[in-house]
């Protein structure tokens, strides 16, 4: 039989199964001593299990025993893998500074990178080169640019014919007109009223039939709609009350008005219970 905590079986399963056990004759008398010493050890364990504490007797989720966990017998901490596999290790600031290692090297600390450049050496002094001088020709580059073959190489009398830019327009000759489509077409007077009630229903394009005629000046809902403004109206308030029939028991009870709702009526058992045992405690007894 085992009461480790760890049971993957429900604690009142295994506390039903354990007590089945006890009275089918299996353990000796030792095994027998042990479990009752087991259970009159964590009665506050057990009496959890069985729902006959405070918590099994309160209604507001408020209550809470102090609950014993079960503690094993085999004498080994309740500690986890990592907490028994660890070992502690001392610091190294233990140590002093005179124990730790001392490298030494041979060779003497050159303030050089890897390309010389960055520290010099302050004796170091320029030394003169012994090598024959080359001369030095003075010869044209024949990759040379459109400038340099244009101004350099050419005589100063000779011109050159630059090519001009292409013209801004696509003909030469076109003629600029200042003027826009929208300002040609549409450069008189609004028409009246009048008029517009007997050009309506042509078209405001021009063509042989009926030619260019004058800006309207007003859309197709102006002409064809009269515009009309609407009364002032005062609100008043109905009468009629409509009376809200649920149509089965509990409709406009939402669930937060059931889990939310006042339970000041109701008295919880394990709240009394306790409220005993202070007022007990207070008197002395």
């Amino acid at each position: 039989m085992n009461f480790n905590i760890s049971n993957r079986l429900r604690p009142q399963t295994a506390y039903s199964m354990s007590q089945k056990d006890l009275m089918s004759g299996k353990f000796s008398q030792n095994d027998h001593q042990l479990i009752n010493k087991l259970l009159d050890k964590n009665a506050a364990y057990f009496d959890h299990v069985q729902d006959q504490c405070i918590c099994g007797l309160c209604i507001c989720g408020g209550c809470k025993c102090g609950l014993e966990r079960l503690k094993e017998q085999q004498g080994m901490a309740m500690k986890s893998q990592y907490q028994q596999d660890y070992v502690e290790k001392q610091p190294l600031r233990n140590k002093s500074i005179s124990q730790l290692p001392t490298y030494k090297d041979d060779y003497t600390m050159k303030f050089e990178t890897t390309q010389r450049l960055d520290f010099k050496d302050p004796k170091q002094r320029p030394q003169t080169s012994y090598k024959p001088e080359q001369p030095r020709f003075v010869q044209p580059f024949h990759a040379g640019s459109t400038y340099q073959l244009t101004h350099t190489k050419m005589p100063e009398n000779e011109k050159v014919n630059i090519i001009p830019q292409n013209h801004p327009t696509v003909m030469k000759d076109l003629k600029f007109l200042g003027s826009s489509e929208y300002k040609r077409n549409f450069s008189g007077t609004p028409i009246t009223k009048e008029r517009n009630l007997i050009f309506g229903a042509h078209s405001s394009f021009g063509n042989p039939i009926n030619p260019g005629l004058p800006f309207f000046g007003s859309t197709t809902s102006s002409r064809a709609f009269k515009p009309f403004k609407a009364k002032k109206t005062r609100p008043t308030k109905s009468t009629t009350q409509i009376q809200s029939v649920p149509t089965f028991d509990g409709q406009f009870s939402t669930i937060t008005k059931l889990d939310f709702g006042d339970k000041s009526l109701q008295i919880c058992p394990a709240k009394v219970i306790l409220n005993s045992k202070k007022n007990s405690n207070r008197s002395g007894f």
